[in-house]
């Protein structure tokens, strides 16, 4: 690996930590995220969907970012 191309993944893994064995992506106002598989991705995202009952896209993704 090339100096700099060392330095762009060391500057892009900071952006990134774990946390009782989980991947969680930093954010700036401290909300973090946890990093998910794209598969628990499609589940998560029907599980909200449908226990929402069917609200629309905004309410699902307000949903998923809580």
């Amino acid at each position: 690996m090339e100096a700099e191309e060392l330095k762009v993944l060391i500057r892009k893994a900071s952006g990134f930590f774990v946390a009782d064995r989980q991947l969680w992506k930093k954010d700036s106002r401290a909300k973090h995220k946890l990093v998910i598989d794209e598969e628990k991705q499609l589940d998560l995202l029907r599980q909200a969907h449908d226990n929402l009952g069917h609200k629309g896209i905004f309410t699902t993704h307000t949903q998923i970012l809580e």
